[in-house]
């Protein structure tokens, strides 16, 4: 339609309107995004607050498009496998209702989509974060359990919401949702849970890059200082 691929969740027929004429919704909040090109509201439309996000932001690094081209649009992905994690119970994340983006050999070149709004605080407004990492871990590992991933791992893509519950939003698996469930493990490793470990050969393939990365950059700071 006008040169978009629009894709909507079987439920979601209600907000193509606000998909396709974002205009006519009362912006309530703007959060920074630390991209001149991507833009995230929290915006109300006919009673009821949505995040509105949009993404013009061209990739440019190789592994990145090479990713999109075998993967194709991550928006259609991540449609299906929200929809299928739904479908299994699964209610840890932030949902995505509809989406319209604009495609070039199989890369997006432009992408609005509508969110659920979780209703909550984020952990990073929180002065006692540590509380909450059993938690964390068990939303993470859900997810996991789910078929997806969040890749981008911070206290800000947490939310507490009013019952007490931990959900994450921003899921930013793109490629191969078996890296980023490895990516998301060697982080909880890293920053929670030591005693944490993953599974699959992709894990230890990745945990092992990650610990010849080490070695290399404590052997060039080794060789730097008797210099």
């Amino acid at each position: 339609m006008n040169g978009y691929h629009l894709y909507q969740k079987p439920h979601s027929q209600h907000v193509l309107p606000l998909l396709l004429e974002p205009r006519s919704a009362a912006v309530l909040q703007v959060f920074g995004t630390g991209h001149p090109k991507r833009h995230v509201r929290l915006v109300q439309w006919q009673t009821q607050p949505y995040i509105l996000k949009c993404d013009q932001e061209p990739e440019t690094r190789p592994e990145k498009i090479l990713m999109n081209i075998l993967f194709g649009s991550f928006y259609a992905r991540l449609m299906r496998l929200t929809e299928k994690a739904k479908r299994q119970g699964c209610q840890v994340f932030q949902d995505v209702y509809a989406v319209k983006e604009k495609r070039r050999l199989r890369m997006s070149s432009e992408a609005m989509a509508v969110y659920e709004y979780i209703e909550g605080t984020p952990l990073d407004q929180l002065p006692n974060r540590a509380d909450y990492h059993a938690q964390i871990i068990t939303c993470v590992l859900q997810l996991h359990a789910a078929g997806l991933a969040s890749n981008d791992l911070h206290y800000g893509n947490f939310i507490l919401t009013p019952d007490g519950d931990i959900k994450i939003i921003d899921l930013s698996c793109k490629g191969s949702i078996k890296v980023c469930q490895a990516n998301d493990v060697l982080k909880l490793q890293r920053y929670l849970d030591p005693e944490l470990h993953g599974h699959g050969w992709v894990y230890h393939l990745i945990r092992g890059k990650e610990a010849w990365r080490a070695k290399w950059r404590a052997y060039r700071r080794k060789h730097r200082d008797e210099k």
